[in-house]
This record gives C-alpha cells, structure tokens and sequence, in this order.
C-alpha cells in the first residue's frame, strides 16, 4: 500500500476530525518512528480527544519510554478524563515503579475528585508489585540502597536502626558480587 505523501499527512494530523488525527498520527508514526516523539508528546498532552492521548501514549512507550516517566507523572494529575488519569497511573507503576513513582500516586489518591477513579486508583496502590528490572546485579542492589534510602525518607522503614541494618546488608551483599566478579 502507497502512503500519503508527508505533507498531506502533516494535514491531516493538525485536521479537526479526529479520525484523520488518527490515521495520520498512525501511518506518520508508522514511517517516520522517532521523528515524530515531539508531535506524539504533544497529541499525548493537549489532544482534547483521548483515542488520540490514547494513541500518543501507545507509541511514546514503545519510542521515547526513557523520557516518559516525568511527564506520565504530571499528566495523570491533570488528564480531563477520569478514566485516562486511572490508564496513566497504572502505566507509570507497570513500567516504572520507582518508590517515588508509588509515593506520588498515594499522595494524589485521596484528592483524585471522580469517586470511580480514586476507588480504582486505591486498588492500584494495593496491587502494586514493582516491575522487575532488567540489570545487572550490582545495579539492581545500588538501586535497592537507593530505595531503601528513600523509603526511610517517606517515613515508610521507621526505625533507623533497622534502616542502617538493611544497608549495611545491602553494601556486604555487593561488596561480595564484586569480589565473586573479580575471582573469575
């Protein structure tokens, strides 16, 4: 199948009908990839209709998912729609789920003002399981001194006695990776 030419796509993408939004969001993406992150970023933002931010997210996950977790974490405040913001929350824990990702969505919950989407925010926040990371060890026990250091922060490991005992295991575990490392 033979494409539109760009410039008539580009038309069609700033159109008033959504349908062409659409398709023209779907074949530029398609052909184009990563030239077109700031166009997506821009239909995930201000869109006023949400296939479109729908769309947008889609494909800023798959293109630009390195540079997204700020603006998921901003957006799922703000997004019109109830249902949307429910999506946005999810996604930012699904695929990143940092403490402080955690940590913004308990704080929103209770101020979300649709009563369906605080409940299903809640549950969201009861079911959490942090995404399973893809590095390597060493990062991985760096990252979990990181948390740990930032869960003591929030209040969430009370007792500094226990929060010193937890790194302190952290720092031999690692300190015993690197010297298996340096064995072989």
């Amino acid at each position: 199948m033979r494409l539109p030419q760009k410039n008539i796509l580009m038309a069609q993408y700033n159109s008033k009908s959504e349908y062409h939004r659409y398709f023209a969001m779907y074949f530029l993406t398609e052909k184009y990839g990563s030239e077109m992150v700031e166009r997506l970023r821009s239909s995930f933002v201000s869109d006023i209709d949400l296939p479109i931010r729908s769309r947008a997210l889609e494909y800023l996950l798959v293109l630009d998912k390195n540079n997204l977790r700020p603006l998921l974490r901003i957006r799922f405040r703000s997004d019109s729609e109830w249902s949307f913001r429910t999506c946005l929350v999810d996604t930012l824990l699904a695929h990143y789920g940092q403490p402080s990702d955690l940590k913004s969505v308990i704080d929103y919950q209770p101020t979300e003002p649709n009563e369906i989407a605080r409940s299903l925010i809640g549950y969201s926040i009861l079911d959490f399981i942090p995404p399973h990371p893809m590095i390597s060890t060493s990062d991985m026990i760096d990252s979990l001194i990181s948390y740990t250091s930032q869960l003591y922060q929030y209040n969430w490991i009370k007792d500094s006695t226990n929060y010193k005992t937890y790194l302190t295991e952290l720092e031999n575990q690692k300190r015993l990776i690197i010297e298996e490392e340096n064995v072989r």
